[in-house]
């Protein structure tokens, strides 16, 4: 239910031709998207915080989140497909410090679960960058709890300029997407230290407000 009110956090932020937002989620059985598939979107503007109005890009059936080449196929998709100046790359999901984060509960096997650990995050930034050519990505954000330890930081430091990330528990509502994107969408040519400090704020403010 929170990635379902984040999109929709998104959609309010009114993506523009400058500002483009995709995100690949894999909902669970009984979530709110009706479906227990991988879906991939391309948001769109949309002020009914109920529904979402995004496009959906692609429907991947059950893919496992936890193994690294889900994610740099997004990636790679993704840079392919919509071509910017400056990229942003945020996970959410749980985090486990230097265990790693997003765990994918239903990866097709019985009883069996999976996240991306530290090799996974560093196999699949490389793969992404080995495959899209880019140098680095300017920002890479979690979403997600404690997941600011310097080996962190240290396992994705090759692929992006900075990072944002909570050493503390993050709660569920994380990030209220709404103003971070409308900010963007003012001075879409912010860079990366300046977005990350937005993100941050944005953060603050939500948690306060609650």
């Amino acid at each position: 239910a929170f990635v379902w009110d984040d999109l929709n956090e998104m959609e309010a932020g009114a993506p523009s031709d400058q500002v483009q937002i995709v995100a690949e989620v894999d909902w669970p059985e009984g979530g709110p998207a009706g479906t227990a598939e991988s879906v991939r979107y391309h948001i769109r503007a949309d002020a009914d915080p109920q529904a979402l109005a995004s496009e959906v890009v692609a429907t991947l059936g059950e893919k496992n989140q936890g193994d690294p080449q889900t994610l740099a196929d997004f990636l790679t998709w993704a840079i392919a497909s919509y071509p910017a100046t400056r990229y942003a790359l945020v996970l959410g999901d749980f985090g486990g410090g230097w265990q790693g984060c997003c765990l994918d509960t239903a990866v097709g096997q019985p009883d069996t679960s999976d996240h991306l650990s530290l090799p996974d995050l560093d196999q699949a930034l490389a793969a992404a960058q080995g495959q899209t050519g880019r140098v680095r990505l300017e920002v890479i954000a979690f979403a997600a709890s404690l997941m600011s330890q310097i080996d962190i930081l240290q396992a994705i430091q090759p692929y992006a300029a900075y990072a944002v990330a909570s050493p503390g528990l993050v709660p569920g509502s994380g990030w209220d997407f709404q103003p971070v994107l409308a900010q963007l969408n003012a001075d879409p040519l912010i860079d990366g230290r300046q977005f990350s400090g937005d993100l941050v704020s944005a953060f603050v403010n939500t948690q306060r407000q609650l």
